[in-house]
């Protein structure tokens, strides 16, 4: 059974970026970036910028108190092109953290 662990920890203090920043993400993809740009940046400095493909509207309303922007993908053909990344091909056990507003709550779909 799969198990949720939750983490407060005083020096991790602050905003989502510092907490996010202090786990050391092999990537990290804000998707923040001004309308008209085609890179998703890689905030985690290890250079794994992807390109926006398909349907996404860019310059949306991000989380909480955020100042950052978000993304919105379509649904169907909006998503992020990674290509192939050597680095994330895992072969043990991984983590994958994400923030997502569906527009479809009451059947829980993403």
């Amino acid at each position: 059974m799969a198990k949720a662990i939750f983490r407060i920890d005083a020096q991790l203090a602050g905003t989502y970026r510092a907490v996010v920043a202090a786990d050391s993400p092999l990537g990290w993809w804000r998707l923040g970036e001004q309308s008209g740009v085609t890179v998703a940046a890689d905030a985690s400095g290890n250079a794994h910028s992807g390109t926006y493909t398909g349907g996404i509207t860019l310059e949306q309303t991000g989380m909480g108190a955020d100042a950052d922007r978000a993304a919105l993908l379509n649904g169907t053909t909006g998503y992020v092109d990674m290509g192939h990344v050597a680095a994330f091909a895992f072969t043990g056990a991984f983590s994958v953290e994400a923030w997502i507003k569906t527009t479809e709550p009451t059947s829980r779909a993403i």
